[in-house]
């Protein structure tokens, strides 16, 4: 085949790409042997004008225990419709770690048994076909399955494309630019907050705008501060859904405050800059609850806090 890896081909390509990874990891990821494999010989020719066949008999090869399992039902962000066929999601709670792997990848990998290889080694392995990534999906797909390793994989010939588009996605990024010490608010009028906002919220209200689920987040292009440098982040909160809901604010993924909010309070915490340009900001609710449930109304939105406005500040 002009266009793909043959299965042995493929099984290389996992080799070599497994223990690459695991050089970098402490040769943390178990690596997959030809004994994990039933190998069989099979006719993978074709047939023309449904007479005329020629014969390649090629390797076939299956994992013998198959351990993870697809749960498509975990895609959680799905973009356009002309992804699905390619839209992956494996858990496998049969390894000794919690890691999840992100896959940006073509057929190369979607249409051979790497998927399997990969989806035996690491706890979570998602894959998106490689032209989903554009400024409009890449940092939600990042963002939604806050993966342990990513892996861009693309054929030679359409490298070009996927590089642009991954350009395109840093500089949705980086368009998000943040002046410290700048409030975001959370109303209609004057209100900023989409300019940063990923994920979880609500159209704005005149005071505030509603949290949505379990999680909202927010990316800041931090403007002239380097990494290390102390910071607070400040937020206002003009209410709650309901009598109280505990919350985590994230920094880059480290929890810089937990606690439970009861109405119209102030959240405050003091972090350092990390080694990156950008500050993701995520804001975690346990177990929102939908005014439906609460028996208020037929509106079925999760809600939780009401956002007023937020500012990070260098110290």
């Amino acid at each position: 085949d002009p266009w793909h890896w043959t299965p042995r081909g493929a099984f290389l390509g996992y080799q070599n790409l497994i223990r690459t990874i695991n050089a970098a990891n402490d040769g943390r990821y178990r690596e997959l042997t030809e004994a994990d494999y039933a190998i069989t010989v099979q006719d993978k020719g074709k047939t023309y004008y449904n007479a005329v066949h020629e014969p390649e008999m090629l390797e076939v090869f299956e994992v013998r225990d198959k351990k993870y399992r697809a749960m498509p039902e975990k895609l959680t962000y799905k973009p356009e419709d002309i992804f699905t066929p390619h839209m992956k999601y494996y858990v496998n709670n049969g390894v000794n770690n919690e890691d999840t792997r992100l896959i940006l990848g073509d057929s190369y990998i979607h249409d051979s048994h790497i998927l399997s290889a990969l989806a035996s080694t690491f706890h979570t392995t998602v894959m998106y076909n490689g032209e989903a990534i554009n400024d409009r999906h890449l940092i939600h797909i990042l963002e939604e399955y806050d993966p342990d390793i990513v892996l861009f994989e693309n054929a030679e010939r359409s490298s070009a494309l996927r590089y642009s588009l991954l350009l395109s996605a840093l500089e949705d990024m980086r368009n998000r630019q943040y002046e410290p010490g700048t409030p975001i608010r959370f109303t209609r009028e004057g209100g900023n907050a989409e300019t940063y906002c990923i994920n979880g919220l609500a159209q704005p209200d005149d005071r505030f705008t509603w949290t949505l689920g379990k999680k909202s987040t927010f990316v800041l292009a931090m403007k002239n501060v380097g990494p290390g440098t102390p910071l607070s982040i400040s937020l206002h909160t003009a209410g709650v859904h309901l009598d109280s809901l505990p919350v985590t604010v994230r920094i880059n993924g480290e929890a810089v405050w937990q606690g439970t909010v009861s109405g119209e309070e102030t959240i405050h915490a003091d972090f350092a800059m990390p080694n990156t340009e950008f500050l993701r900001v995520r804001l975690e609710m346990t177990d929102p609850v939908s005014p439906f449930e609460a028996g208020e109304s037929n509106d079925t939105r999760k809600i939780g806090l009401a956002l007023a406005d937020m500012t990070v500040s260098v110290r």
